[in-house]
């Protein structure tokens, strides 16, 4: 990520140029010395610093990168994360795992405020020639274009992508259980969501499941949207107001918080 930030190549060739002042400060205290004497020092301070600088500018593209997810995770305000992070996919390099990754934050940005044609576009646009070169990426990949592809209304397509999550989180179970998993919750919430969208019911058990376990307010707000529309489809009112609520008083600047409101509106 180091390459999407203006602070961690500041970072970066702040380094390279104190390492080049202390170079030339040492060819010149070494002047006395056999010739190889201050090459090998010069090239030494030279080779510190650019090691030195790599390291500074990664950590600082971390915390940058940290902060503007903050914007989404914490703040729940879109648009503030699309605005502070917007620029950072299109610095990375093409084909390369951390412009996939990046694309993928924005993505998740854009869905949050129910933008998923921008969302399902980042991805596709971040994601070519790189979700096949690990199974982590690939399964990025298709769990967010599932949801993007729900968001839409389109069945047909998000059936032929779940299924394909489906048949890779299969082959994860034996050699990459931890990453199944995740994974897995994920298939659940995209499964359920297009349950509904064909009226049917799906258990709720399993959606009380992850919401127990899961850590992102976005993922929760999901399963509450999820679990107010299927009290909605068996009639339980009351049910699908306490999930509306939740949403309604802790969605901020989401699209849940906005649906869930005009949801509450309407039912009065």
């Amino acid at each position: 990520m180091a390459k999407g930030f203006w602070q961690s190549k500041l970072s970066f060739w702040g380094m390279i140029l104190l390492g080049a002042v202390l170079s030339v400060l040492l060819w010149i205290r070494d002047q006395g010395y056999p010739i190889y004497i201050p090459i090998l020092a010069s090239s030494l301070a030279l080779a510190i610093s650019y090691c030195a600088g790599r390291v500074i500018s990664n950590l600082v593209a971390n915390s940058m990168t940290t902060k503007c997810l903050g914007y989404l995770h914490m703040d729940l305000d879109p648009d503030k994360f699309i605005d502070a992070y917007g620029q950072v996919p299109g610095r990375l390099s093409a084909g390369s795992r951390s412009r996939a990754i990046a694309h993928a934050y924005l993505s998740d940005g854009y869905a949050a405020k129910g933008d998923f044609t921008t969302a399902l576009s980042l991805l596709e646009a971040g994601f070519a020639g790189t979700e096949e070169k690990e199974t982590a990426l690939r399964g990025l990949y298709l769990s967010d274009k599932g949801a993007c592809l729900n968001g839409l209304g389109d069945q047909e397509a998000a059936k032929e992508t779940l299924a394909e999550l489906r048949s890779l989180i299969d082959g994860c179970w034996h050699s990459k259980n931890t990453l199944a998993r995740n994974l897995q919750d994920g298939l659940l919430l995209l499964e359920a969501d297009l349950a509904l969208q064909q009226k049917q019911l799906p258990e709720i058990k399993p959606l009380e499941e992850i919401y127990e376990r899961c850590a992102y307010h976005l993922r929760r707000f999901e399963i509450d949207r999820l679990l107010a529309l299927r009290a909605m489809a068996v009639g339980n009112k009351e049910e699908a107001k306490r999930h509306l609520s939740v949403l309604a008083d802790n969605g901020g600047k989401t699209r849940y918080g906005a649906w869930a409101r005009a949801q509450l509106d309407s039912a009065e």
